[in-house]
């Protein structure tokens, strides 16, 4: 279990995140003459209004302006209650002061990599905003022809790290990024399950230029691309299986389906991305990541129930935000087993039965199933 002492910590320190937001928000110019003007009152207040004459650097011309138009103000200062109102004023400024240059509240950062990507280039904007604990997750998976031996270790690498994380993290904030395999994006998304919120960072790629990795925002201006939707029934009514397809960055073509359903005997639900559009980074703002996967999932959530489907296969070319985000959603106890598929390079070789605790069990080769 986390400590304690460290969850009540991160509680008070969002607790205060407000008042570091109105801090930061006033202007630099602003601040320090309310600063200055305070404490040339504050040093007067309990030095005497001679004071500020031996200290050269503290000038306000506020304080000039004050005195001149009411000379009784520093008699006022003098008083008890000019020095109790003034030292309060001090140190609230003092405590603003601090909040503006300290005040980060504390965040996990989960960095995901199978692929062996450079996973450092945040942008600033974001190291600045928190202070992070970092957490690697994963271990180097090829992404072509990767034998079971190698699956099987990055699925026991991955699992023991969640366990960690939730045994001993205790910052209520939690970053996500990463460049990895999609089933294992979707297990680790799984994992977390419904409750956690986690907040995403993506690296965009305008014109093909890797960028550094910064959180998506709230709402995109870009436009909507064209999506395709088609649930297609087993005519035979025989099949127990669902075949979710979503592809939303590159297209998939049915002949890189034929490993997983040889026979075209399964349901389906398929989205497909316009073709114009391939390449794009469609999924780009929260808000799109969210709207469009609580609908997917409630579509096959739908046509699991009404046909009583046992089993949901699932490939996906999308942003690693969208899987893992979707791999959320579908910890719901609707679905009886979920299987995840790895793209190699012009076909579908293995997935990740993303319910099986046991590594070895989990992995599911996509020509065994062209066999059986």
């Amino acid at each position: 279990m986390p400590n304690r002492f460290l969850l009540l910590w991160d509680k008070f320190i969002w607790s205060i995140e407000k008042t570091a937001r109105i801090c930061k928000g006033f202007s630099s110019k602003f601040f320090y003459t309310v600063a200055t003007l305070v404490i040339c009152c504050t040093v007067v207040s309990f030095l005497g209004k001679d004071s500020l004459d031996t200290i050269k650097f503290l000038k306000s011309a506020y304080y000039e302006t004050i005195v001149a138009k009411w000379p009784e103000f520093v008699e006022f200062l003098s008083a008890p209650v000019g020095k109790l109102l003034f030292s309060i004023l001090a140190v609230l400024l003092f405590i603003c002061f601090l909040l503006r240059k300290f005040y980060r509240p504390f965040a996990l950062l989960i960095a995901h990599s199978t692929m062996g990507h450079d996973l450092s280039t945040l942008d600033k904007s974001v190291g600045k905003a928190f202070w992070f604990k970092r957490k690697e997750v994963g271990c180097q998976l090829p992404s072509r022809d990767a034998p079971s031996e190698q699956i099987v270790e990055a699925i026991q690498s991955q699992d023991t790290a969640f366990s960690e994380i939730k045994q001993k993290n205790w910052r209520s904030t939690i970053f996500y990024y990463g460049v990895a395999h999609t089933p294992l994006i979707f297990r680790l998304g799984y994992q977390f399950g419904q409750t956690a919120k986690v907040r995403f960072l993506h690296r965009f790629r305008p014109n093909g230029v890797a960028q550094n990795f910064t959180e998506l925002p709230k709402i995109d201006n870009d436009r909507l691309a064209k999506l395709n939707r088609q649930i297609k029934r087993d005519i035979t009514g025989h099949s127990k299986e669902l075949l979710v397809v979503i592809s939303t960055s590159y297209q998939v073509i049915e002949e890189n389906l034929l490993a997983i359903d040889p026979n075209k005997e399964m349901y389906r639900y398929w989205v497909q991305i316009d073709e114009e559009d391939n390449g794009v980074d469609f999924f780009n703002s929260y808000h799109k990541i969210h709207s469009y996967a609580d609908s997917f999932e409630a579509d096959i959530e739908q046509i699991v129930r009404k046909w009583n489907l046992q089993t949901v296969h699932i490939v996906i070319s999308s942003s690693v935000p969208f899987t893992f985000y979707l791999g959320q959603l579908m910890n719901n106890n609707q679905f009886n087993k979920i299987i995840v598929y790895h793209y190699d390079h012009t076909r579908f070789t293995w997935g990740i039965d993303i319910m099986e605790s046991d590594p070895e069990k989990a992995i599911i080769w996509a020509k065994a199933l062209a066999t059986k």
